[in-house]
């Protein structure tokens, strides 16, 4: 399970390569937001919203909105 969710990350994770994202503990924390809002399982309540993993995601890679 580990390895499928490393391998899910991974896009994210060139993001530390490049130098966008200084902390890889950063980028790995939203590839386990997207995977985690994947899962079918969890309650919708348990979920956090699309803006706030959109907040999140734009502040840890420093993307704008558009």
């Amino acid at each position: 399970m580990t390895q499928a969710m490393l391998e899910y990350a991974a896009p994210i994770m060139a993001y530390v390569e490049d130098g966008t994202v200084q902390d890889p503990n950063d980028a790995l924390q939203v590839g386990l937001l997207l995977w985690n809002s994947m899962l079918p399982g969890v309650p919708v309540a348990v979920k956090q919203s699309r803006r706030e993993i959109v907040a999140h995601i734009e502040t840890t890679i420093q993307l704008d909105r558009q």
